[in-house]
């Protein structure tokens, strides 16, 4: 119980009545708020009602003085001055059908009686009537574009014809009020809100295009073109308003579809000799690509609208004309074509396909392309660029780059950055059809273009643009160029996460084209070019014979490739941060695309040092021996973490990585092994080869773990099938180990026991350690790989490749060649050599790389020298009789293949000589040995995983099969012979063996190297 000793506490009151009269303080603010918002509303229904009352007399208001106006404009122009009538009609309005008919009447009569249009301007009412008809030209455009099908529309056309063309106008009125009429009437009628041109444009569009008799095109083209000739005439050619109309022309007119072909030949010619095409240097060019994807010009996408004005640029443009053009003005052309085509989405001039598609980072051609190397590709589905809908004609038009005259024009005395930044951009748009432009270019004739056509052009290029760029090479292993290291970065061995800002800047937007478009195009001039060639020197020769040379000599191929291979070597290394970023200056074209076409040119370039050695020792080394280990290391632990990125990048729900990081993400995995399998030159050869025996091992210890843990692998658990047994005949050894091994693909990788049977049945005695299969596997190597058994050639070098013959891709020799492909797997992978040379074009198809017509030498030595010919032939190569078509003669049975359709029909021309000879070669090189191929790859690729002797080029994996054809050192070897069991240096046995083996010596080669074997 508590008491209070301070008196009686807060009495509580209670209410007995069951309500209360009180409210509480939220109830009244409630209240309060409710009458307010009341009032606001009562007051905002007044103050509406009001407003539309104002409005509503401003209307009636309005019609009444329209009323009034108009029936004023019907007493007609005889009893009004032509100002008081115009303004007449300018209040009672031009819309609808009435005020269309009144400014129907007003046009007609103007044009009946042009003097009058022009009778106010000798009074003191000038300005006045200048003004009126300002605001009318306005009214009269907007009617032209919303009804140009009106009888009155030709009449509207007239009218503006008289007032924006000085010569139009009366003789009696002074030049300079002439010029300041049309001059005040084009400044009302350009700027955006008001501007013409789109009129004009639907006006034009609203034409049957079949229909060029129509008499209103000729008066469109005539308005449209009046500003550009009054702003010419009267030399305001370099003002603001002269740059606006020539980019609203362009945007407008000249983007229209097939405009040379819906207008009458003299509107055509009245384009050509009036638009100012040397002017173009004068355009804002991100303006006027802004202005092109804003405007709706051809009634279709902007894409459209650009590949249409690319199409129509051509056809005004002709030969004759892009001949007389100065460099400046060439250079100002080509470099608003650039701009239109690096505007486009890479890929999108190319035919239309899929709207979704996996997202790569090369460009597919088709399924029978010349290299085997893997697709890189991102896990998330990707939007395919929009893609214009090109008509046959403006795509055809379009594919006139092609033409060696045209090319000529283009090219002009030199190609200088414009001409790079061009074709590059084309590419870019439309990767189908760079091969024949590169075609085109590499057939122009010697003395064309840029002095000397293909020859002129690259060592115009290396010598104008890019030689003075990359300054002087460094001489030690690892040293780039002072000019890589502002387009790249200076370090090669920065981070991952190290942003590169060196040439990813605008700084050097005018390095990359010229460096860009060199590449590609040598790139392709090698791929026709013979060693002797190549290896050709250029001083003295004429320019008759310069085509058939290489136009750089060996010293500028290995300068330009060192320099080459720094940029490569460093976009590799720093794959994540750099790949997707655009090239400054090359619009939608990436670094990732760079690094490949380098990558090409780069493979071509060292093939060729590997089989002529023309560089000084160590030249390709991008990195030193430690530094190379390093490289090696990290690309090995890629590998391990590459084999499972969820441990790495958690996944979604859905089972797939969605985020848009995730291409990041995956390239930081393995730019290291990337380096190792595109560019390996950049690493010392010892060192890859250690890398490859650690794949190797790698392999190994992750068999022997998944055999301790008992996990099936090739359909059998290792748990209980440690080693394989083979029984092997003497002199049947081929056939006892295909039907012994043949069906073990991978389990070929364990240990194998070979107990062989001799001649009178029985079993040799003696335990396998390693010793017998050797034996085992040299022997199985010299049968299967037999010429005389069929699968096999050998080329007059004796060098090997699979037969052609239709019984070589029987399903029963196929099954041979899968078997071959595992014997010379289970040698690599064991470390065996074996004595078997492969032809260099097989070897470049086991490395996954392309064969061209040099690798045609040691197949066909005389289809060889026949293309060398054909590639050189100074007359008109029809003159051959040859067509798209190859003979194959298998024992007298005659087979004809098209090489392209209809290719019986298609002859060889200059043209396309260079598509004719790629093709033949790639037929003889792959296509008809395709079968053979795949099937002995797939056999190699049970033991050995592509990605391993990709590191190697035909010559080091030559080696790798079969050892080294350098002289054998025997002190060398002594120096580095390892001993075991009971045997050491000074052992009886072992010093009789090295005192025997000094006096072989004398021997020759091919005995020592039987002797090393054993």
């Amino acid at each position: 119980m508590q008491f209070s000793f301070t008196g009686p506490g807060k009495v509580r009151n209670i209410n007995l009545s069951g309500s209360s009269s009180t409210q509480s303080s939220e109830s009244l603010l409630a209240e309060a708020r409710a009458r307010r918002q009341a009032r606001e509303a009562e007051q905002r229904r007044h103050d509406s009602a009001t407003a539309l009352a104002i409005w509503w007399r401003g209307v009636q208001a309005r019609q009444a003085v329209r009323k009034e106006y108009a029936n004023i404009f019907e007493s007609g122009p005889g009893q009004l001055s032509p100002i008081e009538w115009t303004r007449s009609l300018l209040v009672s309005g031009t819309r609808g059908d009435q005020g269309e008919a009144r400014l129907g009447r007003w046009s007609s009569v103007f044009v009946a009686d042009s003097e009058a249009l022009f009778a106010p301007f000798s009074t003191r009412n000038a300005t006045q009537w200048l003004d009126i008809l300002c605001r009318l030209s306005v009214r009269l455009l907007h009617t032209i574009s919303a009804s140009p099908q009106s009888p009155h529309t030709i009449n509207h056309l007239t009218v503006l014809q008289n007032l924006l063309i000085p010569d139009r106008m009366p003789k009696h009125l002074p030049p300079a009020t002439t010029q300041d009429i049309a001059r005040s009437i084009i400044t009302t009628v350009i700027p955006a809100k008001t501007c013409m041109y789109p009129h004009l444009n639907h006006a034009i569009l609203s034409v049957d295009s079949k229909l060029k008799t129509s008499p209103l095109l000729p008066p469109l083209i005539d308005i449209a073109l009046a500003p550009i000739s009054l702003l010419n005439a009267t030399k305001e050619a370099n003002g603001i308003v002269y740059q606006e109309v020539i980019e609203r022309f362009i945007a407008s007119i000249l983007a229209i579809p097939s405009l040379p072909y819906r207008l009458p030949l003299p509107a055509v010619t009245r384009i050509s000799s009036r638009f100012p095409f040397m002017h173009l240097g004068r355009v804002d060019l991100y303006s006027l690509v802004r202005k092109l994807e804003s405007s709706d010009t051809t009634g279709g996408s902007a894409e459209e609208a650009k590949s249409e004005l690319a199409a129509n640029l051509f056809t005004f443009l002709p030969v004759k004309v892009l001949s007389r053009f100065k460099d400046h003005e060439r250079r100002d052309y080509l470099n608003l074509l650039a701009a239109v085509f690096d505007s486009f989405p890479t890929g999108a001039l190319d035919p239309r396909k899929s709207s979704v598609g996996l997202a790569r980072n090369k460009t597919i051609v088709d399924d029978d392309s010349d290299t085997d190397s893997d697709v890189e590709m991102t896990l998330v589905a990707a939007q395919a660029p929009a893609q214009p809908l090109l008509s046959p004609r403006t795509r055809k038009r379009l594919e006139q780059l092609t033409d060696s005259a045209y090319l000529t024009a283009l090219i002009g005395s030199h190609a200088d950055a414009a001409v790079c930044r061009f074709f590059v951009s084309l590419w870019s748009a439309w990767p189908t059809r760079k091969d024949a432009t590169l075609a085109a270019i590499l057939a122009l004739p010697t003395g064309a273009g840029a002095t000397g056509g293909a020859y002129g052009i690259v060592k115009g290029i290396w010598r104008g643009q890019i030689r003075p760029i990359v300054g002087t090479l460094g001489d030690g292993a690892g040293q780039g160029t002072k000019a890589l290291d502002s387009l790249v970065g200076k370090s090669t061995m920065l981070p991952h996460d190290c942003m590169l800002t060196c040439g990813l800047d605008d700084s050097t937007e005018s390095l990359w084209p010229p460096l860009v478009f060199l590449t590609v195009l040598y790139t392709n001039m090698l791929r026709t070019m013979s060693d002797d060639e190549f290896f050709s020197t250029q001083i003295g020769q004429t320019p008759q014979t310069q085509s058939a040379q290489n136009p750089l000599s060996t010293s500028e191929v290995a300068h330009f490739g060192r320099s080459l291979l720094g940029v490569v070597f460093r976009l590799y290394l720093h794959e994540a941060v750099i790949s997707t970023r655009r090239v400054p200056g090359l619009g939608d074209i990436n670094f990732g695309m760079v690094r490949e076409w380098g990558t090409e040119l780069l493979q071509s370039i060292c093939l060729r040092d590997s089989r002529r050695k023309f560089t000084p020792e160590g030249h390709w080394l991008m990195v030193d021996a430690s530094d190379a280990r390093q490289i090696c290391a990290a690309a090995l632990l890629e590998d391990e973490e590459s084999t499972n990125p969820e441990i790495l990048f958690p996944t979604s729900r859905a089972g797939y990585v969605t985020s848009r990081t995730t291409r990041a993400q995956l390239a930081s995995l393995s730019p290291r092994s990337k380096i190792l399998t595109h560019i390996p030159f950049s690493i010392p050869f010892d060192v890859r080869v250690q890398v490859f025996r650690q794949y190797v091992a790698k392999d190994w210890k992750d068999l022997a773990q998944r055999a301790r843990n008992g996990e099936m692998f090739d359909g059998l658990s290792h748990g209980s099938r440690r080693r394989s047994n083979a029984v092997v005949r003497r002199g049947r050894v081929a056939e006892d180990g295909f039907k012994a091994l043949s069906g073990m693909r991978k389990d070929m990788k364990l240990p194998i026991s070979i107990t062989f049977i001799d001649q009178w049945g029985n079993e040799e005695a003696g335990i396998d350690g390693g010793g017998v299969f050797k034996e085992f596997l040299t022997s199985l190597a010299k049968e299967v790989f037999d010429s005389d058994r069929g699968l096999w050639l050998a080329n007059k070098q004796q060098e090997l490749y699979p037969n052609p013959h239709p019984y070589a891709k029987e399903s029963g020799q196929l099954e041979w060649f899968r078997f071959v492909g595992r014997v010379l797997g289970k040698a690599l992978y064991d470390g065996i050599l074996v004595d078997i040379a492969f032809a260099p074009f097989f070897l470049a198809k086991m490395l996954g790389r392309e064969s061209y017509i040099n690798d045609l030498a040691s197949l066909d030595p005389e289809l060889y020298q026949g293309l060398m010919f054909l590639k050189n032939y100074k007359g008109n190569p029809e003159e051959l009789s040859l067509n798209f078509t190859v003979t194959d003669d298998y024992l007298g049975q005659v087979t004809v293949t098209n090489l392209v359709a209809n290719g019986a029909d298609t002859p060889v021309t200059a043209e396309n000589r260079y598509q004719y000879i790629l093709m033949v070669a790639h037929y003889r090189l792959k296509t008809q040995i395709r079968k053979q191929t795949d099937a002995f790859m797939e056999g190699l690729a049970d033991i050995i995983d592509a990605k391993w002797i990709r590191m190697f080029d035909q010559r080091e994996l030559q080696m790798l099969i079969g050892g080294t054809p350098d002289a054998i050192d025997i002190d060398d070897l002594r120096a580095n012979c390892v001993y075991g069991g009971l045997y050491d240096e000074s052992h009886e046995v072992i010093e009789t063996f090295w005192k025997v083996s000094s006096t072989c010596l004398c021997l020759p080669h091919p005995l020592i190297r039987a002797l090393l074997r054993w």
